[in-house]
């Protein structure tokens, strides 16, 4: 993986973080703040917001890399995300950057449904989901937060 990224690749990925959950403005209030964990039903619902992204971003014409990002960011290096199963660089470098950031952020800060974790008990939390990030992104992350 290249580290060195243009200007506009940047922005790409700048645009694509703070895009990457656009589709969940068409998912119900009720269903995203759910106080209690969700039914397989409700949680398969919440998945579509990678689509519904996607697709909003296609409709007004976004660009391609922005659109594929979002649609990507929860997929996991591993195979095991969502929605397409994509494996390893198979997925946007983007979206695999944001599913790191997106996954420390959601576990380190208050839910609807629990509290944020402490830092050390999301660290392990993340240590021990690692196979789902990418392998030579992931130590870069490490070196940031710590």
């Amino acid at each position: 993986m290249d580290n060195d990224f243009s200007r506009d690749e940047l922005l790409f990925l700048h645009h694509g973080a703070r895009l990457h959950d656009v589709g969940k403005i068409l998912l119900e209030d009720d269903l995203l703040n759910v106080t209690r964990r969700l039914t397989v039903s409700e949680y398969s619902r919440v998945q579509t917001h990678a689509q519904i992204g996607y697709d909003i971003l296609k409709s007004i014409d976004c660009d391609p890399v922005i659109c594929d990002t979002v649609y990507s960011h929860h997929e996991h290096y591993d195979g095991s995300g969502y929605p397409r199963k994509l494996i390893g660089e198979d997925i946007p470098v983007f979206s695999r950057i944001i599913c790191i950031a997106d996954t420390w952020d959601s576990m380190t800060s208050d839910r609807a449904y629990r509290k944020a974790m402490p830092f050390e008990k999301a660290l392990e939390e993340m240590n021990r989901t690692s196979k789902w990030f990418d392998p030579v992104i992931y130590p870069v992350f490490l070196d940031v937060i710590r």
